[in-house]
C-alpha cells in the first residue's frame, strides 16, 4: 500500500492482474471495513473483505501455498 491509500485498507495486499479490460488499473483485494459506510469505501473494482482475520488467513493461504492464480467467479 502507497502513503496516499486510506489507512483502513490495511497492511495487505494482494493484487490482481484482470483478463479483460477495466479502465481501472491498481486493483487488489485488501482490506475495507467501512464497505457501504462511508466514502472511504476503498472497493472501487477491488475485492473488500471487512474482517481482519478473513484477510490474514486469506493472504496465509495465498503464501504458503504459492498462489499465482485466482480465480473470481460470479
Amino acid at each position: 500500500m502507497g502513503p496516499a491509500d486510506p489507512r483502513e485498507l490495511g497492511r495487505i495486499w494482494i493484487g490482481i492482474e484482470p483478463q479483460s479490460p477495466t479502465g481501472r488499473g491498481h486493483l487488489g483485494i485488501h482490506l475495507d471495513p467501512s464497505v457501504n459506510r462511508n466514502a472511504n469505501s476503498g472497493r472501487l473494482g477491488c475485492v473488500g473483505l471487512i474482517r481482519w482475520d478473513d484477510m490474514q488467513t486469506l493472504a496465509g493461504l495465498v503464501q504458503r501455498r504459492n498462489v499465482r492464480t485466482l480465480v473470481v467467479s460470479e
